[in-house]
């Protein structure tokens, strides 16, 4: 019985596979046809005619501009970190993109537009002093960002592509980015915070992945240092994580 079930399952497998890989092809010989019609009208000068051809002939290249939305969360690292005696304990960061795409052809295409970046840098056993007392304590530093990214994206499958480019960055303060220090006396917890403007004032990331149908596996290296020439530190920030595009 277990044994039917199986075959049975098995089947209805296969006969969608089959079904979707039909579609597909009637759907590629459409897009064909409508290819060589266009550039023959084109060839022939008849195209020139018809209201609206420029338009057609983008739409028979490929060639179209999309907007979209991208949301990303990863894992956050510091490499050549140097400067007080201060033990990274990792991080993270996400963010939000409004996206602009230009499709030069259905394989090439070009992203922009804006977003917004937050980066939370952890780090053990800080040293600082609180009523002029010396404390130990864990450490919070939160760098915000307004972004621009300029990337060239290659589509090898329908459903698969890579991609690699740069994203500019501008740091900005607001009333929560800073440090946030906690630690512990006599059995109670306090919690201190104070602001924190030595990160650099801009940012520049080069950034590669993949894209498998609407999600993206990414990995990012700052090219600027992260803080300030004033700062106590010196670090270049890293990253991987994944972003789901809308």
């Amino acid at each position: 019985m277990r044994r039917n079930i199986l075959i049975i399952c098995l089947l209805v497998l296969v006969s969608c596979a089959v079904i979707d890989v039909n579609a597909q092809s009637k759907k590629k010989t459409k897009e064909k046809v409508f290819e060589n019609v266009v550039e023959k009208a084109d060839k022939w000068g008849i195209g020139e005619k018809i209201p609206g051809w420029s338009l057609i002939k983008a739409k028979a290249s490929g060639k179209k501009t999309l907007m979209g939305l991208s949301l990303g969360y990863g894992n956050l690292s510091l490499t050549d970190f140097s400067g007080m005696d201060n033990k990274f304990d990792g991080g993270t960061q996400w963010s939000i993109r409004l996206k602009v795409i230009f499709y030069r052809n259905k394989q090439f295409s070009i992203h922009t537009g804006i977003g917004y970046e937050s980066n939370i840098f952890k780090f053990n056993d800080v040293y600082f002093t609180k009523n002029s007392s010396p404390l130990i304590s864990d450490e919070k530093m939160v760098a915000r960002y307004i972004t621009v990214p300029l990337q060239l994206k290659y589509k090898l499958a329908k459903s698969f592509s890579v991609h690699a480019g740069l994203i500019g960055g501008l740091n900005f303060n607001t009333s929560h980015t800073g440090e946030k220090f906690l630690w512990d006396a006599n059995g109670i917890d306090y919690t201190a915070r104070k602001e924190y403007k030595d990160f650099n004032p801009f940012k520049l990331d080069a950034q590669a992945g993949i894209t498998l149908y609407h999600i993206t596996f990414y990995f990012k290296y700052g090219l600027l240092d992260t803080f300030s020439s004033d700062s106590d530190f010196s670090a270049h920030a890293m990253s991987w994580g994944i972003s789901l595009g809308i």
